[in-house]
């Protein structure tokens, strides 16, 4: 999602509220969905999480997919673990692409589809291909931007030479599941639960 320019919003009263206390709180992702939140329950509204309306897209534990990860994929996964674990407090991305143990990239404001491009254009030319993983960040409020893979994921995961992803089981949404694994097997691409 594409941030808007400030300089064209045009707000009536609340929006004008709405953006002081965003500039207030901050205008890191979590600053941000935490503050919209917060001005939207005090107007009367529910935000209630996906899983809660739907829960056949929350992925679960294992795979999806008719690939699964080989036990170098395996390794890459871990690694990949450990660096999003280690960026988890700066509030930075959900999302890495590493490749035999080298982080390839890390998601920021740009968002996971434009991370597959960049790493695409950097990848190893090795015998194994990258993986994308795709966690929820800690304490991160559960009913608003949960990590999602979907048919146009898959479909840039197999553009740019992805072989595999990566979720976090139980925090993450499968978007049109169907779809999206019909996909993923078409290309061969493994989508698993962690």
């Amino acid at each position: 999602m594409k941030r808007a320019d400030l300089a064209r919003l045009l707000l009536d009263i609340k929006g004008a509220k709405l953006l002081a206390l965003i500039l207030k709180n901050g205008i890191a992702d979590n600053a941000i969905l935490t503050t919209i939140m917060k001005f939207i329950e005090k107007e009367g509204f529910k935000i209630v999480a996906p899983e809660s309306i739907a829960s056949d897209i929350i992925v679960q534990k294992g795979s999806l997919t008719k690939v699964k990860p080989d036990e170098s994929a395996i390794q890459d996964i871990n690694q990949g673990l450990k660096v999003l674990k280690g960026i988890a407090s700066f509030d930075v991305g959900q999302s890495l692409v590493i490749q035999g143990g080298l982080t390839l990239g890390v998601e920021a404001a740009e968002g996971t589809d434009e991370l597959i491009k960049r790493c695409g254009e950097v990848k190893q030319v090795v015998d194994v291909a990258p993986i994308l993983i795709k966690v929820a960040k800690p304490n991160q409020d559960r009913r608003v931007d949960l990590p999602c893979v979907g048919p146009q994921t898959i479909e840039l995961a197999f553009k740019y030479g992805i072989r595999g992803i990566a979720v976090d089981a139980g925090s993450t949404l499968l978007i049109e599941p169907e779809e999206t694994i019909k996909l993923a097997n078409k290309y061969k691409i493994f989508i698993v639960g962690i």
